[in-house]
């Protein structure tokens, strides 16, 4: 899968839509960007205005998704990079002593589960060790793996917070239709 065809993906899942659902702990949401966790995208001023489509408001969408994920594309083999950035859109990178666990997180538990150790520390930080270790494990297995781990904090996400119960269909069809497209 190429970038064009990638964001294509995403903006699938995404719904190409702008809403605020009460449910979702994103908040008011343009094709998937979030303004609780990225006020300072430029693109809320055309959401302001309701221009919520056109050609100005698509490119400032994939202005936004390069930027948030060039660094991780261009670092990552096929499959992993697809499974790892899909990961990261829909649950965000993670944070240190959260409840949940976040994209990165999940890439690290994948990454030992696959060396049957503790190769990497899992810190949520994707500094030099873990980009280190990424060259060492198969990208096809690993992302399959996270993929795996996805649907497993899926279902964590569920039962712990009972309010995202509504997602979850969504959430593990949205891997499953990228499994099949990796």
């Amino acid at each position: 899968m190429n970038w064009d065809q990638f964001i294509d993906f995403v903006l699938e899942r995404e719904a190409r839509v702008v809403h605020e659902d009460p449910r979702d702990p994103g908040g008011h949401t343009a094709w998937g960007i979030s303004r609780r966790y990225h006020p300072g995208w430029p693109g809320w001023h055309l959401v302001d205005q309701g221009i919520v489509d056109g050609p100005e408001f698509v490119a400032a969408v994939h202005d936004f998704y390069w930027r948030f994920l060039k660094f991780y594309w261009q670092s990552m083999r096929p499959r992993l990079r697809e499974a790892f950035c899909d990961a990261l859109v829909n649950m965000g990178p993670g944070k240190k002593g959260d409840r949940v666990l976040g994209a990165v997180e999940l890439l690290q538990h994948a990454m030992n589960r696959l060396a049957g150790s503790d190769y990497v520390v899992v810190d949520g930080v994707y500094g030099p060790q873990t980009r280190a270790a990424l060259k060492t494990i198969d990208p096809s297995a690993l992302a399959y793996c996270l993929c795996a781990y996805r649907l497993s904090e899926y279902g964590q996400r569920a039962r712990h917070g009972s309010k995202m119960r509504w997602a979850l269909d969504g959430w593990i069809n949205r891997v499953r239709i990228l499994m099949e497209a990796i």
